[in-house]
């Protein structure tokens, strides 16, 4: 049975556009996590995380990883912390190949600066904020499948590039 795409990587790489082109061009299901918990809760993650908490967010994107795993195969696109919860990793994993759409600081910073849509960087220092949590979360990222540096590229030659390896990876059955 074919996996699930699974897009991992931080806020402002790319996974949201990515994924609406591979489900638009290959004509597949999109799981966007987080737009699939804004729908739920009736509230922006901004909202969430102001009202609720970082902790609700993610006992929510929990449950969400813990349905798609058993929807049929299609693209999902990841939260930045998604992979912090071990329980999401593993199941992603299990059921999904993973790639990590790998930006830089600089370009994250660009494509992020004038956000107002992401609570982890509404603090004094974002681009410290933001550094900060691309060295905590890099490891997770980099256990994915294939990396893919997003530097330079379209979004079209990142989803083909990717379903590529996709393919690839389906038709010989690597893990």
């Amino acid at each position: 049975m074919p996996r699930h795409i699974v897009l991992v990587g931080m806020m402002g790489a790319g996974k949201t556009s990515v994924g609406l082109w591979l489900a638009k061009a290959k004509a597949i299901p999109l799981y966007d996590l987080d737009q699939l918990i804004e729908e739920k809760e009736g509230k922006t993650i901004p909202q969430i995380f102001a009202t609720e908490g970082v902790e609700y967010f993610r006992e929510k994107e929990m449950e969400l990883v813990n349905q798609i795993v058993s929807y049929p195969p299609g693209v999902v696109a990841t939260g930045g912390g998604t992979l912090i919860n071990p329980l999401n990793f593993m199941l992603l994993k299990r059921h999904g190949r993973l790639f990590y759409l790998q930006a830089s600081l600089d370009l994250l910073w660009v494509r992020l600066k004038d956000k107002t849509d992401r609570p982890l960087l509404l603090g004094k220092e974002p681009k410290i904020t933001l550094e900060r949590l691309l060295k905590e979360r890099e490891s997770l990222y980099k256990a994915a499948d294939i990396e893919i540096a997003v530097e330079g590229k379209t979004v079209e030659q990142l989803g083909e590039l990717l379903w590529n390896y996709w393919e690839k990876m389906e038709k010989t059955n690597l893990s």
